[in-house]
């Protein structure tokens, strides 16, 4: 390959306070059997030391650094993609891994079928999880990856996927708004205006599992779902698209009303608590959520007259009034609610502070 010509495939890694990671993966694509990369590496504001830990790598005359101010992975992706030509494009997150051989069998594939929109595989799990190695979709039969198949997330395309340069231009790159679920909304663009894509059923790449804040992460996901799923639906692509979408929609604003409780349950704010499980109700049914939420409204509409007390300890004095017959049947149910919030209720004693997540009341 001369000085002159795009090397084949233009690697993309956003990258925000990365420090801890990042070399990792830059080792991972310098490791590849597939010498013929680009890789641009984005550092999307990062407040941490990204931008030095990059910079020490800059001697292989493969990698390049470019900054902007924080606007997210879409916006830096597009920065990525934008300084470069190559035919093929791929994507890697900056605390991820490629094993390395994944370049070789991903563009081997797509040059096989010059068809192809897009290619994915298998990951391998690892980082905070205790299935650490084991594959995502390991021991599962896919169904065909198809438009339909992806809107209803019965085929999961994950981040493990390389691009023809031509159908991203033709979607226009990534969603800018999105702040999450952008490559799920890039690959979705692309089925909609009749790309094929192809799946390695092999793990070429190490996902990473992060124990990242549950309300900032989930909200922004299931969000740019429900947009997602908004914007297929006005397409217009016929009834069981629309029929998808509309599912689809009910369920992300389920499981985002489900998660708003859970924060709101676990830091106290129980009136908070109490307006997102009613959105949840109207979206779905959780038994537990809706046992918590009997409690908690009866304990917080007696409380509004006591200021200032904290409803658990309300219960906490009414539990030794209580017969005990009623006492019993409601004891599930006030274990549920308070223990969620970090309290254990005995009757006759007040609340006391034991280690229980919110995650263990409503699922």
């Amino acid at each position: 390959m001369s000085a002159s010509m795009e090397p084949k495939v233009a690697v993309i890694m956003p990258a925000y306070n990365s420090a801890r990671f990042i070399a990792d993966a830059i080792k991972s694509v310098q490791a590849q059997t597939m010498a013929d990369f680009r890789l641009v590496v984005v550092d999307d504001g990062s407040e941490d030391d990204t931008a030095a830990v990059v910079r020490g790598y800059l001697d292989d005359p493969r990698i390049t650094l470019l900054s902007q101010a924080n606007a997210g992975p879409s916006a830096a992706r597009n920065l990525g993609i934008a300084a470069t030509d190559s035919p093929f494009i791929a994507l890697i997150d900056s605390d991820d891994r490629y094993e390395p051989n994944y370049l070789e069998e991903m563009v081997k594939r797509l040059e096989a079928d010059p068809g192809l929109a897009f290619c994915c595989c298998d990951a391998f799990l690892f980082g905070d999880t205790d299935i650490e190695g084991r594959r995502v979709n390991e021991g599962r039969a896919l169904p065909p990856l198809t438009l339909e198949t992806v809107l209803s997330r019965d085929f999961q395309v994950h981040g493990s996927t390389v691009m023809r340069r031509r159908w991203v231009d033709h979607v226009g790159g990534f969603n800018a708004e999105r702040k999450s679920a952008e490559d799920l909304d890039m690959w979705v663009r692309m089925l909609c205006e009749g790309a094929r894509a192809a799946y390695i059923d092999r793990g070429l790449i190490w996902y990473r599992r992060r124990g990242d804040s549950l309300s900032t992460v989930t909200d922004l996901l299931h969000g740019s779902e429900i947009a997602m799923y908004g914007e297929v639906l006005r397409r217009g692509l016929g009834p069981e698209v629309d029929a998808i979408c509309r599912r689809q929609m009910t369920r992300s604003r389920y499981h985002r009303a489900v998660s708003a409780a859970k924060v709101a349950l676990k830091s106290g704010h129980y009136r908070d608590f109490l307006q997102a499980a009613e959105e949840a109700r109207h979206h779905g049914h959780n038994r537990k959520l809706a046992l918590a939420s009997a409690v908690i409204g009866g304990v917080v509409r007696l409380g509004d007259g006591l200021a200032g007390l904290n409803p658990a300890r309300v219960l906490a004095k009414l539990s030794p009034a209580m017969p005990q017959p009623r006492l019993a049947a409601i004891g599930l149910t006030s274990a549920l609610a308070l223990g969620s919030c970090g309290y254990e209720v005995t009757q006759g004693t007040a609340p006391t502070p034991v280690a229980v997540s919110a995650g263990d009341i409503i699922r």
